[in-house]
């Protein structure tokens, strides 16, 4: 997850749009990498900002004490 390398989450039907757009219709690993690489290419999704690692010792904290 913090391999140095920016993620973005994306809405799941905006990437298929774009792929019935793009005539990618079928639906393999190899073609919904390919989808989603263009879609970041074209449409440069702004990356999210992940919780620092206190953040999410805390969260995992909470819940468990919930």
């Amino acid at each position: 997850m913090r391999a140095g390398k920016a993620v973005s989450k994306l809405n799941p039907t905006r990437v298929r749009h774009f792929a019935k757009v793009s005539m990618k219709l079928a639906k393999t690993d190899a073609i919904d990498a390919a989808v989603l690489a263009a879609f970041g290419a074209a449409l440069k999704p702004k990356p999210d900002i992940l919780p620092a690692d206190w953040e999410l010792e805390l969260s995992s904290l909470v819940g468990r004490r919930e």
